[in-house]
């Protein structure tokens, strides 16, 4: 704790120095401290931060990345500005929070071409039994997702969990089973693991949230990410 109020200290001086010396306006001028739960797919986040890091917002981001849990005990005692995550933090929360939607998207299934062709008639209903990648249970995806089959009727073959979204898309790129990820970055994922996306799961959507301990949003970073996420990523 010593430590990281030492280096804002440390950080702060340098840049009155800087004031002082007449370099002000190539500084930030204000720092944002961001969690990331680990549920939240890392290509998702960086689509949310990206905005923040243009010369024109001048914000020196600090990011974590760790369980929702962890995260909330951090933003309790005002280590962090905001909590990025998947779901909204109930009431029974030990953290007394407040929940800002950042908008929603669908879920896509992605999978390499030899298995992506196998699929393609009758999709969705052409999964049943097919290699399907999942995240672990207890997170909200999955839940969505083992609901979304149960009342669809698709039993698809499970062949491997993962509490690493990113370490499931290398599996997926390997061609070892079909993967879900939010359609908002679909493009990114075609690209960088080299899968078809298949299509969406009708009616399955994901959801983005960031949590704060203030009702209205003041710190003029997440009002920023905020808006850039609701008009233009969502």
């Amino acid at each position: 704790m010593a430590l990281e109020y030492a280096d804002e200290i440390f950080g702060l001086g340098r840049e009155l120095m800087d004031v002082f010396q007449g370099r002000s306006s190539d500084r930030v001028t204000r720092r944002i401290h961001i969690g990331v739960t680990d549920v939240v797919p890392k290509l998702v986040a960086l689509k949310l931060l990206e905005p923040l890091l243009s010369t024109e917002t001048k914000l020196h981001i600090i990011c974590r990345h760790d369980r929702t849990d962890r995260l909330l005990a951090e933003l309790a005692i005002h280590h962090l500005d905001v909590v990025i995550t998947d779901e909204p933090v109930g009431p029974d929360a030990s953290v007394r929070v407040f929940n800002h939607q950042l908008g929603e998207c669908e879920l896509h299934v992605f999978g390499k071409s030899a298995l992506a062709t196998a699929v393609t008639k009758q999709f969705p209903i052409s999964l049943q039994e097919k290699p399907f990648l999942v995240p672990t249970a207890g997170t909200s995806t999955r839940k969505r997702l083992d609901d979304w089959f149960e009342s669809n009727d698709i039993r698809p073959r499970i062949i491997g969990e993962f509490d690493d979204s990113a370490l499931m898309k290398e599996f997926g790129q390997a061609g070892a089973g079909f993967f879900v990820s939010p359609s908002v970055i679909a493009d990114d994922i075609v690209r960088q693991y080299g899968v078809d996306d298949v299509g969406p799961l009708p009616g399955l959507h994901e959801k983005y949230y960031v949590v704060s301990t203030e009702r209205t949003l003041k710190h003029p970073g997440v009002v920023a990410l905020t808006n850039e996420a609701r008009n233009r990523v969502f």
